[in-house]
Order: C-alpha cells, then sequence, then structure tokens
C-alpha cells in the first residue's frame, strides 16, 4: 500500500513542484532504505510547515499502523494547504481507519466536492457511507459521480457498487447499471455474470446461468483460487452446481476476509471481564429489526435462558422503530449498536466484552459483516441461520445444522464443525400473530371455485425448471390456479409470458399484493396447496405456510439450501409430502389436487401438529440450541479442539 500511496504523492506535482530533496527522501521511503526517516526528519526540522513532507510523513505512519500520528502529520498538512483535496481524502482514509467515521466523511466529503475525479476519494466515501448505515447517501454520491463521468474514474465500479444498492434505495435499478458496467468493462467477464441475481428477480431467464454454474466449477479447478474474481457463493446455491463448486465458492470468499483479517493485524488483549459463572454468547446480525430473521428467532430470543448464559447483540442493521426491534433490545443482557463502527473497533468490542462464543447470523449473505468475525474476537465462532451452506472459513468452528439439510456424509462438504439438533435447524415462533380476520378469495383476486396452487417465495427462487413443472400441474388440473408472491411489475410480466410459452392461460396466474405479515399469514389459508421451490426452497415462507395451516410439498435437493423444505416437513409430521425428485412433485401436487379427502386429512393433522411437533415448540428448540453452545464451551474448557456431535432430544444446558 505505501508504494501506491507514494506514487500518489508524486502525482500532487500537479499543484505545485516538490523540491528535488523531498523527491529524493520519497525514493528512499519508497524503497525501504533506512537513510529515508531520518533524511525526512531532517528536512521537516528545516521546513516544519511544508504540507508535502507533512503529508508524506503521514502516509508513512499510516503504512506503519501508527494512525493517531498519521491522522496529526496530515491534518497540519490540510491546515498548511486547506485547498488540496488529497491530503483531505487521505486524511479522511486514516480517520475513517481510527473509527472517526463523523470526522473522516467531513474530510472525503471535502475531497470529493473539490476534485470529483479524485476516485479513490469518492470510493472510500461511498465505502464509508454504507458502513455509516447511510445507502441513500452513498447511492447518491455514486449518482453524481456517474453523472459527471469524469475520466479518471472507473465508471464501471461505479455502476457495479450502485447496482449492489437496488434492494436498499428505491429507484435504482441493478440491471441497468449491471449492463452499463458490462459495457464500459467488457475486459472484466466477472460483471456479466452479477446479471443474474437482478435477472432471477424479474423472472427475466435469458439470465447467464449456465456461465455462472461454468465459473463455479472452473473456480473449483483453480489451484490458487484467489486469482479468481469474487462472487456471492450465495449465487451458487442458485445455479444447481455441485458440491464440491458450492464449496469453492464459498472457500474463495473465505480466503478474501481471511487476507483483509491477516493485513489488519491482531485484536487489542481484553482486559479482564466480570464472569458470573455464565457462558457470554453474542449475535451478530444485521437484521434484528422488521426482518424475516428477526421473526423466525423472536420467540428463541425471548426464551433465552439467562441464568447459564449471558446474551449480547452485536447490531449491525438499523434501528427501524418497529415492535420487533424493541423485543430483540429487550431480549438481551447487553445489545451494542455497531452499524457505524468499522471493523476492527467492533471486533475489539465483542473482545472486549468476553464473549465466549459468537453466533453469526449473516455469513456471505446481504449486509453481512463479515470481515468482523474474520478477526476472530471470540474463542468460538459459530454460522447460524442466515447462510445455507459452508462458509469455508477458518475463523468458523461450527455449524449449527440438522440430519435433513446436512445429511450423514455431507459433511466433508463443510469446513466447521456439524452440530446436528434433533429436529429442524430453524427456529420458529409459535407466538407468531395471525389476522383474526381471513379475507375472502374474491378480496385476492381468486376463483371462489378454483383448487388454488400457491408459492409465496421470493421470485429469484422461480426458474425455469420448477415452473415448468409447475404449469404441468396447471395443465393436468383443469380450472386450477397459481398464486404467486411478485410485487414488480416486470416479474409479473415475465412470469405470464413464460405461462403463454407452456401453453397455459397466463390469466391462471394470480399475483398477490404484499400486505403486512399477519394479514398475509391469515389470507395463506385460502389457497389449497403450496408448491415449495426447488434448488432454493422457502425458508421463513415454509414456515409461514404451515404455520398458517397449508399443506405443502417440496423436492429433496442436495444442498442445504435446498432441503430446508424438508426439514421443515418433517419436524412438523408431515414428511409423506417431502418428495425425492421433480418427477414425485409433480404426481403428488395433481394426485393431491384430485382428493379432496386425503387434503382435509392433511390439513387436519397440520392444525394439531403445528402445536405439538417439533417445528414450533420455541421453547424446546430453545434448549436444545442452548445445549449445543454449552457443550461447545464445555469441550473448549477441556482444551478439546472442536468436534462436530449431535445433541440429543430433550436436552439441556
Amino acid at each position: 500500500m505505501l508504494k501506491e500511496l507514494l506514487r500518489r504523492v508524486a502525482s500532487c506535482g500537479s499543484r505545485g513542484d516538490i523540491e528535488a530533496e523531498l523527491l529524493a527522501i520519497r525514493d528512499l521511503i519508497r524503497d525501504g532504505r533506512p537513510a529515508g526517516d531520518a533524511a525526512l526528519a531532517a528536512y521537516l526540522s528545516r521546513h516544519p510547515h511544508d504540507p508535502k513532507a507533512l503529508h508524506l510523513r503521514g502516509l508513512v505512519e499510516f503504512e506503519r499502523g501508527q494512525l493517531a500520528q498519521a491522522a496529526a502529520s496530515i491534518r497540519f498538512a490540510v491546515e498548511f494547504d486547506p485547498d488540496s483535496p488529497i491530503y483531505r481524502a487521505n486524511l479522511g482514509m486514516v480517520l475513517e481507519r481510527m473509527g472517526r467515521f463523523g470526522e473522516a466523511r467531513t474530510h472525503l466529503e471535502a475531497a470529493v466536492d473539490a476534485e470529483p475525479g479524485l476516485a479513490s476519494a469518492l470510493h472510500n466515501l461511498v465505502a464509508l457511507l454504507l458502513a455509516m448505515g447511510e445507502p441513500a447517501a452513498a447511492s447518491a454520491r455514486l449518482q453524481t459521480g456517474l453523472a459527471q463521468a469524469l475520466p479518471d474514474v472507473d465508471l464501471a465500479r461505479l455502476h457495479v457498487t450502485l447496482a449492489g444498492l437496488a434492494e436498499r434505495v428505491p429507484g435504482v435499478d441493478a440491471l441497468t447499471h449491471l449492463q452499463q458496467a458490462a459495457m464500459l468493462d467488457p475486459s472484466q467477464p466477472a460483471i456479466a455474470l452479477l446479471r443474474f441475481r437482478p435477472m432471477a428477480l424479474l423472472c427475466d431467464w435469458s439470465y447467464p446461468a449456465a456461465e455462472l454454474a461454468r465459473f463455479f466449477e472452473d473456480l473449483a479447478d483453480l489451484a490458487d483460487p484467489a486469482s479468481a474474481p469474487m462472487l456471492a457463493p450465495y449465487l451458487a446455491e442458485c445455479v444447481a452446481t455441485s458440491r464440491r463448486a458450492r464449496f469453492a465458492a464459498a472457500r474463495r470468499s473465505a480466503m478474501h476476509y481471511e487476507a483483509g483479517a491477516a493485513s489488519a493485524g491482531p485484536l487489542r488483549t481484553p482486559g479482564p471481564v466480570a464472569r458470573d459463572g455464565r457462558i457470554r454468547v453474542g449475535y451478530l446480525s444485521s437484521d434484528l429489526h422488521h426482518h424475516p430473521t428477526m421473526q423466525l428467532l423472536r420467540g428463541m430470543l425471548a426464551a433465552h435462558d439467562r441464568e447459564a448464559f449471558c446474551w449480547h447483540a452485536f447490531s449491525a442493521g438499523p434501528d427501524d422503530g418497529s415492535a420487533l426491534r424493541r423485543e430483540a433490545v429487550a431480549a438481551f443482557d447487553s445489545f451494542h449498536d455497531i452499524r457505524a463502527m468499522p471493523a476492527r473497533d467492533a471486533a475489539n468490542l465483542i473482545a472486549g466484552q468476553g464473549i465466549d462464543i459468537l453466533i453469526d447470523l449473516k455469513g456471505y449473505t446481504g449486509d453481512a459483516r463479515t470481515e468482523i468475525v474474520a478477526l476472530r474476537p471470540a474463542p468460538l465462532q459459530v454460522s447460524f441461520l442466515g447462510y445455507p451452506g459452508t462458509m469455508a472459513a477458518g475463523f468458523i468452528d461450527y455449524l449449527i445444522a440438522d440430519r435433513i439439510v446436512v445429511p450423514p456424509g455431507d459433511e466433508q462438504w463443510y469446513s466447521e464443525q456439524v452440530v446436528t439438533l434433533p429436529d429442524c435447524y430453524q427456529p420458529n415462533d409459535r407466538e407468531q400473530g395471525i389476522a383474526p380476520e381471513r379475507p375472502s378469495r374474491e378480496a385476492e383476486g381468486l376463483p371462489a371455485g378454483a383448487f388454488v396452487f400457491a408459492s409465496f417465495n421470493a421470485t429469484y427462487k422461480i426458474e425455469p425448471r420448477v415452473f415448468s413443472v409447475w404449469m404441468h400441474i396447471l395443465l393436468e388440473v383443469p380450472g386450477s390456479v397459481l398464486w404467486l408472491l411478485a410485487g414488480d411489475e416486470r416479474a409479473r410480466s415475465n412470469l405470464r409470458r413464460e405461462a403463454a410459452a407452456r401453453g397455459v392461460d397466463p390469466g391462471r396466474l394470480v399475483m398477490a399484493g404484499i400486505v403486512p405479515k399477519e394479514r398475509h399469514l391469515a389470507r395463506i389459508a385460502l389457497a389449497d396447496l403450496c408448491l415449495d421451490t426447488l434448488l432454493v426452497n422457502g425458508h421463513t415462507t415454509g414456515s409461514d405456510v404451515l404455520w398458517a395451516g397449508l399443506p405443502m410439498i417440496t423436492f429433496l435437493g442436495d444442498s442445504f439450501g435446498s432441503r430446508v423444505g424438508a426439514s421443515l416437513l418433517h419436524a412438523v409430521g408431515l414428511e409423506e409430502l417431502v418428495c425425492a425428485d421433480a418427477a414425485a412433485y409433480e404426481a403428488l401436487a395433481i394426485t393431491l389436487a384430485g382428493d379432496a379427502a386425503r387434503l382435509r386429512e392433511l390439513r387436519h393433522r397440520l392444525a394439531v401438529n403445528r402445536l405439538n411437533a417439533p417445528l414450533f415448540d420455541t421453547l424446546a428448540y430453545a434448549r436444545h440450541f442452548e445445549a449445543a453452545l454449552a457443550e461447545m464451551h464445555a469441550r473448549r474448557q477441556q482444551g478439546a479442539v472442536p468436534a462436530a456431535f449431535c445433541v440429543r432430544r430433550g436436552a439441556r444446558a
């Protein structure tokens, strides 16, 4: 990094010639020669107010990890030359690393405003705004940079970054920006592959699924995976690649975070923590507000044992003022808002709290703070709930699973030690409210007498194969309709077009609007049968339909994410609705549509089981989960390395 920073110093010549002596000193330091430091000190003794020399000293101090000294040196440079954008930009960079986000933002904004073409300052400012939880402000800066189209700015990179904000900032169209980026930089094939997710969300199946699958397969063959572009491992789950390719995708991401942690150096040694005999557990998440993850966790968090455990939350997400946010805060002994903290500061906070077990609820999903976990702030670290697969990372010790999502023999594809819970790995809230009044079919746009198939999973999970199966089911069940949750009109239009191409009247697709959760749960029961998606099942949505009393059929895949539906059905006593393959899935759906008595029996059994079977037994789940944590902790106390184990039914901490 130092050589790059010093190269930037040399580029300042347009803002005033650097004296020959200072140029020579810069070269000595750049080449790592000891005389450089002494020469710079001597120069500053003669020219104490030379901003170029002060700036150079600050960069050297920054590279050596002397952040406070670096900030002081560059601040002096700014005072003596307040009109220099690069001085302000680098001061902002140092302050950001120190965790002084407000000051860093002031200087980075001043640098970008003074010289919009200063690409490093713009990118650092955007990253800072995102770290501060201000995606809208980051988006505005990116769009301004794109509008100015300055020659020194990597416009393709700006488009890619802006595309990544599409799901958090209204009005940002990811696909448009990725297409622009691909045209601007055709030398980067990974940019084109990023189109998969926004196109999948729109059910535009001209996306490069085959190329994406091939990318991950090729990645598994590379001797040096770190040399390849990094794409979100979750994409591998969505294109049905092999176990080997899915592991390679996760490993590539893990290497990125491991390298970042190695360059950051060790954390501060935590001071003594007052111990009261309780195991100190921390949850790290960006979803402790009105979010599907919090909806799943709500009951378990409230049921946690506070006598045997001390519970800490490290929240990297927004405070949305919702009831779920208030319940999240109340559920923990300590709630730490780390949204505006740099990764290193957050990791030092976790370490300073004496956390014995850190639970990462995000993995490699959106808004994750994986860089914090990579710094190893806790002696035991666990992947749970948010990411359906291996993280392939040396900084994660355990994965919480069950015998369905990670069956015997699949452990070889997980770097973590697999902890198998006795029923379903997924927690659920048996107190989740359902609106007391169920709407009519007419109010939801459903035909009164038709057989209604439903699938409320996210549109990116609807891929061509499962849609073709669904359309064949509709053709075999006359008068039936398929009820889908697709909010974007482009997705609705694409689905109708694809139905017509398969010989199905597009009018047989009914699109559900977005409504509050309690109302959604009330309307689910209007359907007759839920059809799960195949490559990535419904997770929270699968629990929702079962809690609402609607039977669901699913297909047992070969990945964690494609086996969640089966796990849910086994845990609620409806395992006969788990199909071995797509043909069996299709046949079962058609059979059930023609067998009203069997469907009534399934509904009745589900109505009984939802309050008696393990899936919605929140208290028992909490005890099993805590037993798993206690076993992890006990093994460490005994000096044993992490090892896989199963939690027996009825176990307690």
